[in-house]
């Protein structure tokens, strides 16, 4: 149960299981969905203020609407991947130089952009 995503498949399933009154638990071992993804989804169901069966009728763009969540910080990540499109050359050419390592370059990516709160361990990810 590693954050997997949900399918919209895997929505309607999962409302026609909560329709049927499956438990969390069962429902978990069936579908291979952590509990608190689980829940969230009967949240969003319930504050949809529609019963079970009239979620199960809607198409899948009403339906994602409700059931997912929100585009997060996509506006951030765009900013993001204009400012890494600007500089990848500079990046590029500074990883040619000897003793650079990923972790100066993160951290000099760092200090140029608002990026300063992500934590340490995602350095290893670059």
């Amino acid at each position: 149960m590693v954050n997997v995503k949900a399918t919209m498949t895997d929505i309607r399933v999962i409302i026609r299981e909560f329709s049927c009154g499956t438990s969390l638990r069962e429902m978990e071992r069936k579908l291979k969905l952590s509990r608190t993804s689980l829940r969230n989804y009967r949240d969003r169901a319930e504050a949809s203020g529609r019963s079970m069966v009239d979620l199960l009728a809607l198409n899948d763009a009403e339906l994602q609407a409700i059931m997912l969540k929100g585009d997060g910080h996509r506006g951030r990540d765009a900013d993001r991947y204009a400012f890494m499109q600007e500089n990848v050359e500079d990046y590029a050419k500074d990883m040619m130089r000897k003793h650079m390592t990923y972790d100066v370059l993160y951290e000099k990516y760092l200090k140029s952009t608002d990026n300063r709160k992500c934590s340490r361990r995602y350095i290893n990810v670059i």
